[in-house]
């Protein structure tokens, strides 16, 4: 049963995957449209429409993923100096989500503008968690 709809789903296979069978069958949950983003569903919708069992997505369709990945790859191949490594991990913490602080924020509250969240944080809040200011929906944000 999921947390944020109240959808529920029964007669599991093994093959079945979660995010897919969530966006298929309740496809204006807005947790998996902030999670996973509209382009994800409609390929989901696209693909078990056509009778596929699956839409083969994977974590390399989540553009917050690939933009980690880039990141991490750019900070292996850059010698930091010790002075710089200080403002590094600064800034890799102003990225981190202030309520799990495991992934990086990827989420802006409407109407106040505060970017603290990441995707699977920020639909549990119906107010901002720092100006506490009135949700009116989630902007997913991307650092280019």
């Amino acid at each position: 049963m999921c947390f944020y709809c109240g959808g529920g789903l029964k007669q599991w296979n093994p093959s079945d995957e979660p995010y897919e069978e969530h966006a298929f069958w309740f496809r204006q949950c807005s947790f998996i449209l902030t999670v996973k983003g509209e382009a994800f569903v409609h390929k989901v919708i696209r693909a078990k429409s056509w009778g596929g069992d699956s839409c083969a997505a994977t974590d390399s369709d989540d553009p917050l993923q690939d933009q980690e990945k880039v990141h991490v790859e750019d900070a292996e191949t850059l010698d930091i100096c010790e002075d710089n490594s200080t403002e590094l991990d600064r800034l890799r913490a102003e990225r981190l989500c202030k309520i799990c602080a495991h992934n990086n924020v990827g989420v802006t509250f409407d109407p106040c503008g505060h970017l603290a969240t990441c995707s699977h944080c920020a639909p549990a809040f119906v107010r901002c968690p720092i100006c506490r200011r009135k949700v009116e929906r989630l902007l997913r944000t991307f650092y280019s």
